[in-house]
């Protein structure tokens, strides 16, 4: 699995606590290992799809108070775009 982080991640990150960056690297770690993506690994792993276009899909992962937004335009490419990271209060403002 191949992932890209957009630069309001990287900004974004750098906010967070330790604990919180940890969780979030191991889980991402966690993505680079799997061969194929599949929908219901998503869904099993507590992601929740958020409303949007048909052909986009994107996903919510809850840290506490802060939420991981990821998503997938091309599923048979095997790309997770990892969009932002933030509070709960702010992180769907563009959303």
């Amino acid at each position: 699995m191949n992932i890209k982080y957009y630069k309001k991640f990287k900004k974004d990150i750098e906010s967070i606590d330790k604990n919180r960056i940890k969780q979030i690297l191991k889980l991402l770690k966690t993505i680079t290992d799997i061969e194929k993506l599949d929908l219901s690994w998503l869904r099993e792993n507590s992601f929740d799809k958020l409303k949007g276009d048909q052909n986009l899909y994107v996903y919510k992962k809850r840290f506490g108070d802060y939420r991981l937004i990821i998503s997938i335009r091309e599923i048979e490419k095997n790309i997770i775009y990892v969009e932002k990271v933030g509070h709960r209060r702010d992180v769907y403002r563009s959303h």
